[in-house]
C-alpha cells in the first residue's frame, strides 16, 4: 500500500507526515497531471499506519517521482537508490542520520543512473 497525496496518516508524526506528503507529493513535476505519484513514509515508530521500517525497503518499493519521507532515528546504511526522478526527505534535517558505519571514504549513500526506455 502507498499513500497518495494528501492522504491522512495517524500516529506519533501524523501531523507532519500528512503535511509533508500533500506539499510534497503535490510540489513534484507530474503531479497536476495525475501521475499517481506517492509519499512511502519510514519510521522506526509504532504507528497505525502503513510504512516501511527501513529506508532502503521504501526505495525499493518507490517508483518515479515518489517520495520517500524519513522519519527522525538512525538508519544503517548503505543506501543505493536505482529510481530515477525519486525525491528522498528527511522529516528532520538534524535528527534524521543514514550510518555509513564509518568507512573511510563512504557516507552511505550510493546513487546509481537508471535507464528508462529504450535506445536505439
Amino acid at each position: 500500500m502507498r499513500l497518495r497525496a494528501g492522504a491522512q496518516l495517524f500516529g506519533l508524526m501524523g501531523g507532519a507526515v500528512t503535511l509533508a506528503a500533500s506539499l510534497l507529493a503535490l510540489a513534484s513535476p507530474g503531479a497536476e497531471r495525475g501521475s499517481g505519484c506517492a509519499a512511502l513514509v519510514v519510521t522506526k515508530a509504532n504507528v497505525a499506519y502503513w510504512h516501511e521500517r527501513s529506508i532502503q525497503a521504501a526505495v525499493n518499493e518507490a517508483t518515479r517521482c515518489d517520495w520517500v519521507l524519513v522519519a527522525p532515528g538512525v538508519y544503517p546504511g548503505p543506501l543505493v537508490i536505482r529510481t530515477p526522478d525519486l525525491h528522498l526527505r528527511g522529516l528532520d534535517r538534524n535528527k534524521v542520520v543514514i550510518d555509513g558505519r564509518h568507512r573511510k571514504g563512504v557516507n552511505g549513500i550510493e546513487g546509481q543512473r537508471a535507464m528508462s526506455g529504450s535506445r536505439t
